[in-house]
């Protein structure tokens, strides 16, 4: 049975947060429905019932689907005040209860994407978390069927769904999500399940170590915690996390990378490769600001000394301007060296600030699985066959929400030489086939028109795009 593109529904669903999109055209487009993973149930609903605010489910009672609030208004409750739990069913890496499961993806379905459920003449891919059961296929193909009335329903997992959006059928999935990192090796398009691994470090804790350097900034400090309104404690730790917070956010953030070649001199730029790179636009706007009417020679040079001390002037919030310098690219050091970590600002700090009352332990805290991003991903290699060992080398994807932070996977790349046979290619001593000598990050092609300012973040959901447009 052919299906038209036009109505061909993809779903991307990751521990926390759901992306959709209906139809598919001559270009990928990027998703147009996007809702935090969670719903919610009233407590004066089910009196007996405990209080979950955490990011783990807790089961409560069997309820209907209708009874679960999601998206707008899930937001609109609880920012009324009104007594709510919430729960987020693919929190642990799996479906941890299929109502709320459904609750989520009928919102998606009928509410947001408009869909009827008498007239479904839509086919959809569903792509999750790795290591389902099959008994979880089962009842996913059944609840489609059954409960939505799709036309047509296959299924992808999500690390191979982001391999196929870098162009890549074997590598390892890095996903970097709020608090754990979860890996897994691919060769050939099959997943090596037995290689996954999850490291309980994450976004909270790379925001928490950035927000205890910021603390040595005089400038930081004057402007969230001033002479005429000192604050400290518990809510300057929230200002500076939530400045920690919109630096990564906003593209603040770059890896440094040894060796990095400087930038092309004006006059020497290659037209061709930055219109084949996508970054004719920030080329546009960086000489708009040099060439801004009015600026005095003063002001030109204050700016090139900015550039070249690698300073930023941020508007926070309602604070007065904030000049942050290259300590704000240290966001990432705790992935690589956990040892780095200081503990000062509690994570519960972090909980409050967004709004959450529970710790999240989804992965166990447990000291042997604290590893360096670089470590981690040798381990997950180490447990794939030794002949697929120097394919999957040479496809590191780093996904997630930190997708966008420049020079994540070079910065990755680079630190994983020591486990690499680098050395003895400059000499005469023969290599072993299996034996890995080049690690090599992959990324997004810049022919994804849509995807281009968006780095890896979606590669999955790309992934989904062009897996459907191949099928259809």
């Amino acid at each position: 049975m052919a299906f038209h593109e036009s109505r061909v529904v993809l779903i991307e669903t990751g521990r926390r947060v759901v992306r959709a999109g209906l139809g598919l055209g001559e270009l990928l487009h990027v998703p147009s429905v996007e809702i935090l993973a969670r719903v919610g149930l009233r407590r004066n609903a089910f009196p007996g019932t405990s209080s979950s605010n955490g990011l783990l489910n807790q089961r409560g009672p069997a309820v209907r689907v209708s009874e679960y609030l999601v998206g707008t208004a899930l937001d609109d409750a609880l920012a009324s005040g009104e007594a709510i739990d919430v729960y987020w069913p693919f929190a642990e890496g799996k479906i941890s209860d299929w109502a709320q499961a459904e609750a989520v993806w009928k919102h998606i379905l009928f509410q947001r994407l408009g869909i009827r459920r008498q007239l479904n003449e839509c086919p959809v891919l569903l792509s999750l978390p790795a290591k389902l059961s099959r008994m979880s296929h089962m009842l996913l193909c059944r609840m489609f069927f059954e409960r939505f009335n799709v036309a047509g329903f296959t299924y992808i997992e999500r690390p191979l769904a982001s391999l196929y959006a870098a162009n890549q059928i074997s590598g390892v999935v890095i996903e970097i999500g709020q608090d754990e990192t979860d890996l897994i090796a691919c060769f050939e398009s099959q997943l090596h399940h037995s290689s996954s691994l999850s490291v309980p470090i994450g976004i909270r804790d790379c925001e928490r170590y950035l927000a205890q350097v910021l603390r040595s900034n005089s400038s930081v400090m004057a402007a969230l915690s001033s002479e005429d309104e000192p604050v400290d404690g518990i809510e300057l730790d929230k200002r500076l996390i939530g400045l920690a917070r919109h630096l990564w956010q906003s593209g603040h953030i770059k890896i440094p990378i040894e060796g990095e070649s400087e930038k092309e001199e004006e006059g020497n730029l290659d037209i061709a490769a930055l219109l084949v790179s996508g970054k004719e636009r920030s080329i546009i706007e960086a000489a708009s600001i040099r060439k801004k009417p009015g600026q005095t020679k003063a002001d030109k040079e204050r700016e090139k000394e900015m550039a070249a001390k690698d300073l930023v002037t941020v508007n926070y919030l309602d604070y007065s301007p904030i000049m942050i310098g290259k300590e704000r690219h240290r966001f990432c050091e705790p992935l690589f060296e956990p040892q780095a970590l200081n503990h000062a600002i509690s994570l519960q700090t972090v909980l409050e600030l967004d709004g959450l009352s529970q710790p999240p332990p989804v992965v166990p805290k447990d000291p042997d699985l604290i590893l360096p991003l670089q470590t981690a991903v040798h381990t997950v290699v180490k447990a794939t066959p030794f002949s697929q060992r120097p394919h999957i080398y040479f496809g590191l994807l780093v996904t997630g929400q930190l997708g966008n932070v420049q020079g994540l996977g070079t910065a990755l790349q680079s630190r994983l030489a020591p486990f690499l046979c680098t050395d003895r290619q400059q000499t005469e001593t023969p290599i072993p086939q299996f034996q890995a000598t080049l690690a090599r990050a992959a990324k997004i092609p810049e022919y994804f028109a849509e995807f281009r300012d968006k780095g890896d973040l979606l590669a999955a959901f790309l992934g989904c795009g062009i897996v459907a447009k191949a099928s259809v």
